[in-house]
């Protein structure tokens, strides 16, 4: 990755994203393999 590539985002909405992941993913056994990862609005 490089810098050109990088955009600006604003914290909440990485946040909000992170939020998204962890409800997805906490509850999965250690080691399992994710192949696709869906961010959905509202």
């Amino acid at each position: 990755m490089s810098v050109e590539q990088i955009k600006k985002t604003f914290f909440v909405v990485k946040v909000h994203i992170a939020g998204q992941i962890h409800r997805q993913v906490k509850d999965l056994p250690p080691g399992t393999k994710i192949n696709k990862v869906t961010i959905s609005g509202g």
